[in-house]
């Protein structure tokens, strides 16, 4: 094999959550009487963490206000009780994972998401012992800073030339560069293939299964 793990990234890659993101976001923002978006703006506001969201989301004019602070706080409770409502793995997901873990590689995700989101999410739809390592946002800085990126690494003694990591957005493969691995871009997720290439993604596939035929 080319290589020897495989880092996903979350929302976008491995699972569609954008409705129910955008709906406890939305949901908060009716809460102050605040302009709410449709789901496709939701694209441009997520991947950087749910405080960059946020703050997307809300009127610029809020941008420093105390309302930031305290529509975080509303966000992560509204999202808690909301994010199994709609979200699902995209399909191909499972077979390409049971695939992959046919293979002997390791596998982890590294998300922007809130950690204790990423780990919940994960396990609900995939299981506790599929993925190697799973890592949300907290104790590192979020994605691009491939600090997270490169603690995965360390953690399960993988090389930075041995791993692809595989996402939706320019701030995956900006991940990747900066740790030092792979990177692969996928169409299906929320951003468009000029942005991947833009961001130095050495492939883009539109299928997740095509995913396989980059591993070997």
């Amino acid at each position: 094999m080319k290589y020897r793990m495989c880092i996903f990234d979350l929302d976008g890659t491995l699972l569609d959550t954008l409705q129910d993101i955008a709906g406890s976001m939305n949901t908060v923002l009716e809460r102050y009487g605040l302009p709410v978006h449709t789901v496709d703006k939701y694209k441009e506001f997520v991947g950087e963490g749910m405080t960059v969201l946020v703050r997307k989301a809300l009127p610029v004019e809020y941008g420093d206000s105390f309302l930031i602070g305290k529509c975080i706080d509303e966000m992560k409770t509204e999202y808690a009780s909301s994010w199994m409502k709609n979200s699902k793995p995209y399909r191909d997901i499972d077979d390409l994972l049971m695939n992959i873990k046919k293979t002997g590689l390791k596998m982890a995700v590294l998300s922007n998401k809130p950690h204790q989101f990423t780990v919940e999410m994960v396990e609900f739809f995939f299981g506790k012992t599929l993925f190697d390592m799973v890592l949300g946002a907290g104790s590192f800085p979020p994605k691009p800073d491939p600090a997270g990126a490169i603690h995965i690494a360390d953690s399960l003694k993988v090389a930075p030339s041995d791993i692809i990591l595989i996402g939706d957005s320019a701030v995956d493969m900006k991940t990747a560069k900066a740790a030092g691995f792979s990177a692969a871009g996928v169409l299906w997720g929320f951003r468009e293939r000029e942005e991947l290439v833009l961001s130095g993604a050495d492939a883009i596939v539109s299928n997740p299964l095509e995913i396989l035929s980059h591993l070997s």
